[in-house]
């Protein structure tokens, strides 16, 4: 009798360990609707081979180490489902069980969502029960009271090596009013030198390590990039396995199909990324969601007829869950580039996507800092900053890159451009003094390890001599042809 994922998550992953490779060369399964009609012409996969399934549903692939079997459904297609944990292993096999030979799953149509919003969440990197109360506190109200998403797409290090965070970190999940979809990151592996076993605990609580879905039309490829070398050390690559699962997955996805990559360790940074490029040559342009570096940033990955536009998200953990703690006592975490814990959220339609960068805890329309020489009492304090112009205004735009264009109105009739320059962020370089200093950490605080390096993210401008007194308003627009719609607001007033 056969396995039948009648009640299972929205998206199935059946995993099967090496011990029992011995019992079955192939596992087949049918693809049928919940009154048991058979669905031709599904993709099915093993995360190496992909089969289609036949006029009556059925499928049938070959077994292979720690193997995940699962349908890649296009966006009229979803699995008949209560879960909100997308990716979750059902079962999983381990040592006390026998690997079946016979999976079935159940699928249902639903309407084709052309528009819609992705919450693309980096490294929340729990690593106690405080942390996890640090997250509970700042993304889960947001995420909560979220109406517009469609999904949210968790970019790894779920935790920070304490794997057993994992069911309470998917119960959280279950939570929130979308699906929500995994990858591996660094810290989500077990301690095991054999790359292979390192997800097992992951694949209980979370499914497969890599696989595809679909919303709308758009295709999103979960890539297990975080390469095991030892106990803990790793470097970012793709094994062969993963290679040929998305050259099968290019032959099957039409020309026309939106695709997004995602791993956790940014690709440009992949030993083996001309691997990846050769496979998607042709291919236009691509979105790629990482994130690894707790800071936000933007890379462009040029091959053969092919554009991978990666957008590292940050950390919603910030700078670890340090830094000085705020009247809820949570710690500020300000990342190195300037911008604040939070995560992107990306809106797709038929033809295009835009996105922007949400603060946890902040109002949405903070998408920007604004800092304004000749107001700060502490500037002449601070050597990064006690050189500035008074009237100079640097702006730090979360998710900015070079191609960005950023503009200002003053008062709502004077028009400004600003230039992009390699200049530490105000906020960090105020705080990485005062470290110095040892005004902070205060009591209960811990120190963040802030560097003396420049912001990717820092643009300038000079308002003129008439408005360097008074106050003001100014209003910043930040946008690039890759995406980027970021805007933000302020008044100010200089002293006498």
């Amino acid at each position: 009798m056969g396995t039948c994922l009648t009640c299972a998550p929205l998206f199935i992953a059946t995993m099967i360990t090496s011990l029992f490779l011995a019992s079955a060369l192939t596992l087949s399964g049918v693809i049928q609707t919940d009154n048991g009609k058979g669905v031709k012409g599904i993709p099915v996969s093993n995360g190496d081979t992909i089969v289609m399934t036949d006029g009556k549903g059925r499928y049938s692939l070959p077994v292979i180490e720690d193997m995940s079997i699962f349908p890649v459904l296009d966006g009229n297609w979803e699995m008949h489902s209560q879960s909100k944990v997308g990716n979750s292993a059902f079962p999983f096999y381990g040592q006390d069980t026998s690997c079946p030979s016979k999976v079935d799953f159940i699928i249902k149509r639903c309407p084709l969502n052309k528009n819609f919003t992705v919450n693309a969440i980096g490294d929340v990197q729990v690593g106690d029960i405080q942390e996890l109360d640090y997250a509970s506190r700042t993304l889960w109200p947001e995420l909560m009271a979220d109406s517009l998403a469609a999904l949210n797409l968790w970019l790894g290090d779920i935790v920070n090596n304490n794997i057993s965070l994992f069911p309470r970190m998917r119960s959280m999940m279950e939570m929130l009013p979308v699906t929500s979809w995994t990858m591996v990151g660094n810290h989500d592996r077990d301690v095991d030198s054999v790359r292979t076993r390192q997800v097992a605990s992951f694949g209980r609580n979370f499914g497969a390590s890599t696989y595809a879905f679909s919303e709308g039309n758009v295709t999103f490829i979960v890539l297990n990039n975080v390469y095991g070398d030892g106990t803990r050390s790793y470097k970012g690559k793709l094994d062969e396995r993963q290679l040929r699962f998305i050259a099968n997955l290019m032959k099957i996805l039409p020309k026309d199909r939106c695709i997004v990559l995602t791993a956790h360790i940014p690709f440009a940074y992949m030993s083996n990324k001309e691997d990846l490029l050769n496979i998607l040559k042709g291919r236009g342009d691509i979105l790629a969601l990482t994130g690894h570096m707790h800071a936000v940033s933007r890379n462009f990955i040029h091959g053969e007829g092919i554009t991978i536009h990666e957008l590292v998200g940050g950390a919603t953990c910030g700078f670890w869950w340090v830094g000085e703690k705020d009247w809820e006592g949570i710690p500020s975490a300000l990342m190195q580039c300037g911008t604040p814990k939070g995560y992107f959220r990306i809106n797709f339609t038929p033809k295009d996507y835009t996105f922007t960068y949400k603060p946890t805890s902040l109002d949405y329309n903070r998408q920007a800092s604004i800092w304004i020489s000749g107001i700060d009492p502490i500037q002449s304090d601070i050597p990064d900053l006690k050189d500035i112009e008074k009237g100079d205004i640097l702006i730090t735009v979360y998710g900015g890159c070079d191609s960005t264009k950023v503009e200002a109105v003053v008062d709502n009739t004077l028009k400004l451009s600003a230039t992009k320059e390699k200049l530490m962020d105000p906020n960090v370089a105020r705080i990485r003094e005062l470290n110095k200093l040892k005004v902070y950490p205060t009591k209960y605080s811990r120190r963040n390890p802030f560097r003396h390096t420049a912001s990717p993210q820092v643009w300038r401008l000079h308002l003129p001599v008439t408005h360097h007194d008074g106050t003001h308003r100014i209003d910043i627009t930040a946008t690039d042809s890759y995406g980027l719609r970021c805007r933000t607001s302020r008044a100010f007033s200089y002293p006498d």
